[in-house]
């Protein structure tokens, strides 16, 4: 009976629980085209076909073999071939999955045929034929200022470039912006953006007015990107001295009241003005745009937030003129925003005060901290203003648990002077961010203090911090520490304390692409004696170089959107010789085919038997490419406001690091489209991002060794990626930006560098300092002495030939200061993208003033040799004599 209800149970149980299927294997996706594109949007059409997986990568494949492209008829602009016509002149580039063919014309259809036979990846083949009808269509019209998203200076008869296509007429309106308007517009960072039917019919209403309309006829070349100057002089006549803005739109064009028109922010200027700000000043250089020559008698007005005037000064033949800063601030006055120049009734400027127009000065040679941000502003700023420094020191950066940190602390001001008779609360934090102890500091005196750190036996083990803070502000909560004022980090590890002294070199500075080289390892004792007959181990890592051409900063090399991730290996191990030496052949593992610069990090590791090991790494360049490309934006930061012109230098880097000629690159702008795929994963919701490539524009380039190439492209708001590339060889790199309004617009073109060169290391109070200086074309240069204040500012005339400056050395300078040279040259009158656009470069290089006077003097009296006690050691029992000293081996039995 109970055998039957257990079958019954059993096959209850059974068909209540559901039968769950395997999942069949999903079936492979035979190779071949899954998507066709034509990309009109440039000069020359193409037609690209995504195939299913990636094409063959070997050079010897030529795809060009395996596509027929025959025209069809006539298309949507009728200036096609007709069918049957002449043979189809073009080439075909393989990229990754897809397939492009070049050489198509605009307004003609075509059928274009990929053979059976075309090559994929691992050995994959196009089972048949794949016929396609391509329809190539005429550009769309667009209409854009080639200066969009910057402020241009009105100068000449040049006027103002308007880039179009496909249109032979266009609609122009001037508007001007009242001065006391452009605070606002500068706070709200609206300055240099485009304008939607709205804004402009808000400007009309509130802060401006309208000063001309019309039309201009375009010379239009059909499906060709032309550049016609609206002449602004010739128009317009002449115009009161302000800002002001161009709108350009069409009927072919046709916006909402929201969407963006071409727009255009000039100034009906010749007036340039450079600012530099200080803790304690602000200095102001007024020239000629045209001239690059000082302007005097320039009214300055400088302005708060609110609008409020804080101030006016003149400037002086020297074209400079300086404001108080620090009586400002201690009046209580708002915060200074913008600074407006008049010079009689024909020049107007204005300056953004608050957001930097150059970031991008060269470093400065032996400078001790970072650099100055930019013309804009003179130093850093300080992180806690008006709030002394802490110097703190340990006499050791490593611990072992249990020992005793001897930590001492120097409280000084700005100019290093002791500061005395401040409260000054010690904080200790682990490794983990636990606070162990917090405690205040007794001062010893000149600002000096000391404290003993005790280490746990069982303390935690990794980078200790120790931070020193200042009084908390009045009304604070108890137990409220103050501003940080200084922090200093030691380790804590279970240590032996290394005896040996390793070196490691290789015969070549750079390897080839089969990394194969002769590794040199010497290994001495810290007390002078070879480290004979000692094991080693090598291993080698190969990642991507983080900078791999020094000589050319601000270039990008490599697919961004490649992951190069490290690849380690380990080598055969070595023994050191008689001299404590020892040679190995490097082989590299085999390259990853990355488009990105790579470098291999050889680790040599030294045993020391009954000691510590000690490990030398050694950074190798592989040239693993027969060329590198770089792309450098002509913006600063990660992109451009929208409808801006997004420009980019494009150089070709030989095996020897150098530019060199390359012709025939080739260059895509893509918008990138982010998709966000939800999903719940182990309890938690995560995401997968896919991005989505549409192609915007593309073309060929030449680099130059002597000069670089040039892409320039307008952006609506979005997400972009510009590539180029070599088709024959397969060498790429990619760089990301964005446009946007939230994009602050800036310089439009990279700065020239000045060659600044202190004379001698450093320099005593009093002395007079030697600084050469060369600017890349005859220029006015603004000399300017700072440290947080600025020291001295003055223009000086210097030609390419470079000049001595003499600079006396102020004895109350501490540290030293920054000598920072901005040339300014008269416009360009050669061709290309910078003709009739103002030259500028810029330098820098730390003075240090000797420390020698400063320096304290610190005697530590110790006998010229200390003898240790001998060790003794008492033995039990008989046979040994009380308090002879003990020895390991002192060839003696017995007692």
């Amino acid at each position: 009976m109970l055998r039957a209800v257990a079958r019954v149970c059993a096959v209850l149980v059974a068909s209540s629980t559901p039968v769950i299927a395997a999942d069949a294997p999903p079936e492979p996706v035979p190779f071949g085209v899954s998507s066709a594109e034509v990309v009109a949007e440039r000069d020359v059409p193409q037609a690209c076909f995504t195939f299913t997986d990636r094409l063959e990568k070997s050079r010897a494949v030529n795809y060009r073999d395996y596509v027929e492209v025959t025209p069809t008829g006539n298309g949507a602009g009728g200036n096609g071939v007709a069918g049957g016509g002449a043979a189809f002149d073009g080439t075909a580039v393989a990229r990754d999955r897809t397939l492009c063919v070049e050489g198509l014309k605009h307004g003609q259809s075509y059928r274009i045929t990929l053979r059976d036979g075309l090559p994929g990846s691992d050995g994959k083949r196009l089972p048949n034929p794949d016929a396609r009808d391509i329809e190539v269509p005429n550009r769309k019209p667009a209409l854009t200022f080639r200066g969009a998203g910057y402020i241009l200076p009105r100068i000449g008869a040049d006027g103002l470039p308007l880039r179009s296509i496909n249109l032979d007429r266009a609609k122009l309106q001037v508007l001007r912006i009242n001065d006391r308007s452009l605070v606002e517009k500068i706070y709200f960072g609206r300055i240099g953006q485009q304008m939607s039917d709205h804004e402009v019919g808000e400007i009309l209403d509130r802060s401006g007015q309208e000063v001309w309309r019309g039309e201009m006829a375009i010379s239009n070349s059909r499906n060709q990107a032309v550049v016609t100057p609206f002449p602004i002089d010739a128009v317009l006549g002449r115009l009161e001295p302000g800002v002001y803005i161009a709108v350009a739109s069409t009927e072919d064009i046709k916006p909402g009241g929201w969407d963006h028109k071409a727009t255009q922010w000039f100034v009906v200027s010749d007036l340039g003005l450079n600012a530099i700000t200080g803790e304690d000043a602000l200095v102001v250089f007024a020239r000629s745009v045209r001239g690059a020559t000082p302007e005097a008698g320039v009214e300055l007005r400088l302005l708060a937030r609110n609008n409020e005037e804080l101030g006016k000064a003149l400037t002086g033949a020297d074209g400079l003129a300086r404001f108080d800063l620090a009586a400002l601030r201690a009046a209580g006055r708002e915060p200074v925003q913008a600074l407006f120049a008049y010079r009689g009734a024909g020049d107007f400027g204005f300056l953004d005060l608050v957001t930097p127009t150059l970031a991008n000065a060269p470093p400065a040679a032996g400078a001790p901290n970072a650099v100055p941000g930019g013309v804009a502003v003179a130093v850093p700023a300080r992180p806690v203003p008006g709030q002394p420094d802490a110097f703190l020191y340990t006499e050791r950066g490593i611990y072992r648990p249990g020992e005793t940190v001897h930590l001492a602390a120097l409280l000084r001001d700005a100019d290093a002077k002791p500061v005395t008779g401040r409260p000054v609360t010690l904080k200790i934090q682990r490794p983990d961010g636990f606070e162990v102890d917090r405690r205040p500091l007794a001062e010893s005196g000149g600002g000096s203090f000391a404290a003993r750190v005790e280490i746990p036996a069982n303390a935690m083990t990794g980078t200790w911090a120790v931070t020193a803070h200042g009084e908390p502000e009045a009304g604070s909560q108890p137990n409220t520490l103050g501003p940080v004022l200084g922090r200093a980090e030691f380790l804590v590890e279970d240590f032996v304390p290394p005896r040996l002294e390793v070196a490691l070199a290789a015969e070549a500075a750079e390897l080839p692409a089969d990394g194969k080289t002769t590794l040199t390892v010497d290994g001495h004792f810290l007390y002078g004696a070879p480290a004979a007959g000692l094991p080693g181990e090598l291993a080698v890592t190969l990642r991507a170089a983080a900078n791999p051409y020094p000589n050319l900063p601000g270039y990008r090399f490599g697919l961004t959107q490649e992951e190069v991730k490290p690849l380690r290996s380990d080598l055969p191990g070595f023994t050191t010789n008689r001299n404590g030496q020892a040679k190995a052949d490097l082989a590299l593992p085999k390259a990853p085919e990355s488009t990105k610069p790579l470098e291999a990090v050889v680790r040599a590791t030294l045993l020391d038997i009954g000691g510590r090991s000690v490990s030398r790494d050694l950074v190798l360049p592989v040239r693993h490419q027969p060329f590198a490309v770089g792309i450098r934006p002509r913006f600063e930061g990660d992109g451009v406001p929208e409808g801006a012109t997004a420009g980019f230098d494009v150089v070709a880097v030989g095996p020897d690091g150098q530019p060199m000629d390359k012709e025939d690159l080739s260059y895509e702008l893509f918008e990138e489209e982010y998709d966000y795929a939800w999903f719940e994963a182990n309890g938690r919701w995560d995401y997968k991002v896919t991005v989505r490539d549409q192609r915007v524009t593309g073309g060929t380039l030449a680099a130059q060794a002597a000069k670089p190439a040039s892409v320039e492209a307008p952006v609506t708001a979005g997400r972009y990626r510009l590539e180029v590339f070599d088709p024959k060889t397969g060498v790429a790199s990619s760089l990301r930006f964005a446009a946007g309004w939230w994009m602050t617009p800036t310089a439009g073109e990279r700065p020239d560098q000045v060659d600044v060169t202190v004379m001698l290391p450093a320099y005593k109070g009093g002395d007079t300092a030697w600084v050469y200086v060369k600017p890349p074309y005859d220029s006015e240069v603004l000399i300017t002495v700072a440290d947080r204040k600025i020291r001295d500012a003055s223009t000086r005339r210097i030609g390419p030939e470079g000049a001595f400056l003499e600079i006396p050395v102020d004895p109350t300078w501490t540290g030293g200061v920054y000598v920072l040279a901005t040339a300014f040259g008269a416009p360009d009158a050669a061709g290309g993208p910078s003709k009739g656009v103002a030259r500028r470069a810029v330098g820098l290089s730390w003075l240090a003033v000797d420390g020698d006077e400063r320096a304290l003097d610190v005697r530590v009296a110790a006998p010229a040799q200390n003898r240790a006690p001998p060790l003794r050691h008492r033995r039990g029992g008989g046979g040994g004599r009380a308090g002879r000293p003990a020895g390991l081996c002192d060839g003696r039995r017995g007692g």
